[in-house]
Formats: structure tokens, C-alpha cells, sequence
């Protein structure tokens, strides 16, 4: 079961775990991170791309192998009533060493994008978790900006300098990145 927070975040601070204090670890260091696709989701009127990225620990890939995008898209995205919207967009969960993020992208009036960042808040045991989404003023880490600017080439190139709009959809669709960010 997963929850969303409005307005105030389930976290003390707006920026997240990244507000944490990390006294033991050097938050200027560089580490490939893994990037992977998963399927293309549709849900309550959105079709997302959606990402996962991972530390390089154990404990951050199982929690981003853990969690169900078609579960966690479905709290968090509404259907639309604002037709600018169009329907599509890609979401990025991300499992770093400061907590688990969803980062959600969804293109507006043709060269917009509308985000919204979460820090994820588990509770409850194996198989009974709950989850909370707590929403952050942070834009994005340098892990998940990879996948912000891959996505822009993207959309530039299946819908507007093709010429296609609106058509060029499941062009953009399959347009995706995997490796390390």
C-alpha cells in the first residue's frame, strides 16, 4: 500500500536523505551507477518509460530490484484533466546510499516537462510494507540528470524534428538507454 503526502513531506527536511548528515562518506565522489529499462507502463491514463538506477551496493540493488513500477506509478500518477498534457513521459527509481527516490517526467504543451521528485518511505514488514511518498524540492542527483538529458534528445528527436508530434509517440517509446550513468 503506498501513500501520498500533500503538503507536508514524511521526511523532516524538503531535500531528503541527501539533507542527512553523511560524516563518513565523501558526498564529492564519483561512482558508476547502473542504469536499467524496464517495460513501458500504462496507468490511469499515462504511458511511462520507466528506469532504474542503483548504487553500487547490495542493499541498493535489491531495494530498486524490490519495488513495482506498475504499483508505485499508480499512487503516485492521477489522470490528467489538463489536455497539454500528453499522456506520456518516463519515471526514474532510484536506490542511492541516502534513500530511494521516484522522479517522475511527463511532457506538457509539446516542449515542456512537468517533474515531481519523491523520497520513497518504507514501513512495515517483508511483504506488508507500506509505502510513503514524501514530494522533495530537489530537482535531481547527477545519476538520474543522465536519464533527464537522454529523454530530451528523445522527445527532440521522435516528435518534433521528425515532424511526427503526437504520432511519433511509439517512436519515443522505444527510444531507451541502459549501462551506467
Amino acid at each position: 500500500m503506498s501513500e501520498i503526502l500533500y503538503p507536508e513531506p514524511a521526511v523532516p527536511n524538503v531535500f531528503g536523505g541527501a539533507a542527512r548528515s553523511q560524516p563518513d562518506r565523501d558526498v564529492f565522489r564519483y561512482e558508476p551507477r547502473r542504469l536499467i529499462a524496464d517495460p513501458v507502463v500504462a496507468v490511469n491514463g499515462w504511458t511511462i518509460k520507466p528506469y532504474r538506477i542503483s548504487a553500487p551496493v547490495g542493499a541498493a540493488r535489491r531495494q530498486a530490484d524490490a519495488c513495482e513500477f506498475p504499483l508505485l506509478l499508480g499512487q503516485a500518477l492521477r489522470p490528467s484533466v489538463d489536455t497539454n498534457f500528453h499522456g506520456l513521459g518516463f519515471a526514474v527509481l532510484h536506490a542511492g546510499r541516502d534513500g530511494v527516490y521516484l522522479l517522475i517526467g511527463r511532457w506538457y504543451a509539446g516542449h515542456n516537462l512537468a517533474s515531481d521528485t519523491y523520497e520513497i518511505v518504507t514501513e512495515g514488514d517483508p511483504g506488508a510494507e507500506t509505502h510513503k511518498f514524501a514530494r522533495l524540492s530537489l530537482h535531481a542527483c547527477i545519476w538520474e540528470m543522465a536519464v533527464y538529458g537522454f529523454e530530451r534528445d528523445a522527445w527532440v528527436a521522435t516528435m518534433m524534428l521528425s515532424g511526427q508530434k503526437l504520432n511519433g509517440a511509439a517512436a519515443y517509446l522505444s527510444c531507451r538507454t541502459e549501462g551506467f550513468v
